[in-house]
């Protein structure tokens, strides 16, 4: 409260503080859902769609969150394909 009146005296002064309320009152980083690993397995996210993204343009997605969850997706479902391919 204290900084919305400081602003408001700061416009009403002469202007200086005209950036301090754009800054306050402007939108936040733009928040991302990040896919979760089992939401990928129970099909909710299709998998195949993220990794062709992920891998089309590696230097810029391999590390995201999305494309990390995606690869262990894919590896934990490789893994149970492998083991029931086995029999267990």
């Amino acid at each position: 409260m204290i900084r919305v009146i400081a602003v408001i005296v700061g416009i009403a002064v002469g202007g200086a503080a005209t950036w301090n309320v754009y800054s306050y009152f402007s939108p936040g980083p733009e928040v991302i859902t990040v896919p979760m690993v089992d939401e990928y397995l129970a099909g909710e996210k299709p998998i195949a769609d993220q990794l062709a993204k992920c891998r089309n343009d590696p230097g810029a997605r391999c590390n995201s969150p999305s494309c990390v969850n995606a690869e262990a997706a894919d590896a934990r479902a490789r893994l149970k394909r492998m083991n029931e391919a086995l029999g267990g």
